[in-house]
């Protein structure tokens, strides 16, 4: 539920995005584009890193989980598991400060509607490649909980 002050008004720049289904038509397979938006770190390289003033964005393929682990010389810290999807090109990733903005996937029903295939979780290295929380694996607990937390009708 959005809690700020202003209330929101929906249009071209602000909309829902749908939920993925539970078939596995919906778990995205190796090279499936996914779309990655926000205002977090660039430029990571430099010191400090660079904070975005405009919304920034780009379409990035899954890819292999070892293509993370590799990249993470040390993954003895880290747990790679099948409730995540690593996506990346080498080149644009998500970073600090994009935290839990999606990674929208074309809905395989829709070719004008997008789904919410992961969320951005964490990466081995800003402009490598990411881990995205896979939403599909969350669904029924997603939906238990909107449904909870329903406001009762007048």
């Amino acid at each position: 539920e959005y809690m700020g002050e202003e209330p929101l008004t929906m249009g071209p720049t602000i909309s829902p995005i749908c939920l993925p289904g539970t078939a596995s038509e919906y778990d995205p397979q190796l090279g499936t584009l996914g779309y990655i938006a926000g205002w977090g770190k660039f430029d990571a390289i430099r010191s400090p890193p660079r904070v975005s003033v405009r919304l920034r964005a780009a379409w990035i393929p899954v890819v292999n989980m070892d293509t993370c682990r590799n990249v993470k010389q040390d993954t003895s810290d880290y747990a790679f598991t099948e409730n995540m999807i690593c996506a990346g090109d080498g080149r644009q990733d998500s970073c600090q400060g994009d935290s839990g903005g999606a990674f929208a996937v074309n809905d395989p029903h829709n070719e004008t509607r997008y789904y919410v295939a992961g969320l951005v979780s964490w990466g081995p290295q800003c402009g490598t490649y990411g881990l995205y929380t896979k939403v599909a694996n969350y669904v029924g607990w997603i939906r238990k909980v909107m449904k909870e937390y329903k406001e009762p009708e007048e």
